[in-house]
């Protein structure tokens, strides 16, 4: 079972956190981190001589973007500061510009690293997911179970109580669309989440009943499958 809708409800979500003014100044010095560095060419020559690890470009300004360069960028962050401090960097005449005094401010910015480190942490879950909808099979399943597990994560985290609101509040905004009795039903019959008691709450089952009373019109019939639904729970079918 997929939805297109899914994928882009969930687009929204991510693309609607990356405009946060906190996580756009946060990747806004990715990216001048990153510019500096590869476009201009001795930078470069000098990064290169300290580190084989290539820095990841921008290649758009959409958040799976910007969020994978972040990542990168927290990876490489000890070469940076090898870098500023070598006797090549001080005879370079790029060192000397207001551009490369503001990249040594950052570079040696314990709070920009902290605050990178605690966005790449609790921002991560929403990256991965973005990726499992991209991928062939069955997802609103998966979706459900994520989204909800990431919303339960999202009271207590590395980032400050003010931002992870920030991020939940966007989180809320998607999660009522996700909580559609397709999704439901799309979850109760993934084999990931079947228990061994074949229990199912209350909110779900609702959900369920839901449903299927848009496609089973008779009694006798939401019955039969209700019957149906009990034996795959308890693995009898």
């Amino acid at each position: 079972m997929q939805s297109p809708c899914a994928t882009h409800r969930l687009d929204i979500m991510v693309e609607d956190i990356g405009k946060l003014n906190w996580v756009k100044e946060v990747l806004g010095v990715a990216r001048r981190f990153v510019k500096f560095v590869t476009k201009k060419s001795k930078v470069l020559a000098m990064y290169r001589t300290i580190k084989d690890l290539e820095l990841v470009k921008f290649s758009s300004t959409r958040f799976a973007m910007m969020f994978l360069v972040l990542k990168w960028l927290v990876k490489v962050h000890r070469t940076l500061r090898q870098m500023v401090v070598s006797n090549a960097w001080s005879k370079s005449t790029n060192s000397r510009t207001q551009e490369a005094r503001d990249f040594e401010t950052y570079v040696f910015s314990h709070d920009f690293w902290k605050n990178a480190q605690a966005t790449i942490m609790d921002l991560q879950p929403f990256y991965t997911i973005l990726h499992l909808v991209d991928k062939e099979g069955c997802t609103i399943g998966l979706l459900y179970e994520f989204l909800n597990k990431i919303g339960e994560a999202l009271y207590v985290g590395n980032l400050s109580a003010y931002q992870l609101l920030d991020v939940r509040q966007q989180w809320l905004h998607q999660w009522e669309w996700f909580h559609q009795p397709i999704h439901v039903v799309a979850f109760i019959l993934h084999l990931l989440w079947r228990k061994e008691d074949g229990f199912v709450t209350l909110e779900l089952h609702e959900g369920w009943i839901s449903y299927i009373a848009t496609i089973f019109l008779t009694i006798i019939d939401q019955n039969a499958i209700e019957d149906e639904l009990l034996q795959f729970l308890q693995k009898e079918g």
